[in-house]
């Protein structure tokens, strides 16, 4: 890599003196990817570094692909809002040779996209309306529109939030609790719905919580908790 300094000086550090990261995580001389997808690389060297992007393609997925379809996935794609979780071992896809021959790829060498936001197993949609649905395999992508329905069949006049944890710092290793959120749901019919823990979309700088989630890095997380159009947002601080 090479760094430059002030008076147009410049000078290439080698690789055993750099320190590498794929999507965060540090990486050594190697190293094998477990997982396909968009990886971030990162060298740094002293305080400085610079990025570049690999994409990781499954070992089967073949120079000589043509092109791929759906092979599996929800015969109505579409999902309530905050509510339905989205699930990669939906969807396959069937991808075709120049030769003729195919093969079959499953959740675990996909990766998947909404209006370009990445979707992980557990991940509730927040926004109602239609979205472009990508699954991405190596260079080849499959479209479709998936659909975002409101998450309540009648109107809703206001949300309140009723109970919400009162710990404000956790510890490393430390689990959060999704139980200890409530929100309550005031219909235009005089009506009224509690939901509570797993219901609710909760998210911590954009990753779902669960019941008993475990925190495993320290920093400031910014809760969104989330129910239709409702949004209460906190912080917290995790260390180690």
């Amino acid at each position: 890599m090479n760094i430059y300094y002030a008076k147009n000086r410049s000078k290439y550090h080698g690789h055993k003196e750099l320190q590498y990261l794929a999507n965060g995580v540090p990486i050594s001389e190697g190293y094998q990817f477990k997982t396909p997808g968009r990886k971030i690389i990162t060298l740094k060297y002293q305080g400085k570094q610079g990025q570049y992007d690999l994409q990781v393609v499954p070992a089967n997925l073949s120079a000589n692909t043509k092109e791929c379809h759906i092979l599996k996935a929800p015969s109505d794609l579409s999902y309530r809002q905050t509510f339905d979780l989205f699930d990669p071992a939906d969807f396959a896809l069937r991808c075709l040779k120049t030769n003729g021959a195919y093969d079959d790829f499953g959740a675990g060498d996909l990766e998947f996209y909404a209006n370009g936001v990445k979707l992980a197993k557990g991940y509730k949609f927040k926004e109602a309306g239609n979205k472009n649905f990508v699954i991405r395999l190596g260079r080849h992508s499959v479209q479709q529109s998936l659909t975002v329905v409101p998450a309540f069949d009648k109107a809703v006049s206001r949300f309140e939030l009723l109970n919400e944890p009162e710990q404000t710092q956790y510890n490393v290793g430390d689990a959060f609790h999704t139980c200890k959120y409530t929100v309550r749901a005031f219909f235009e019919d005089d009506t009224t719905a509690d939901y509570s823990g797993d219901q609710l979309a909760i998210t911590a700088n954009g990753v779902q919580m669960y019941e008993n989630y475990t925190f495993v890095s320290p920093g400031e997380k910014k809760i969104i908790v989330a129910l239709g159009d409702f949004r209460k947002t906190s912080t917290i601080t995790v260390v180690k």
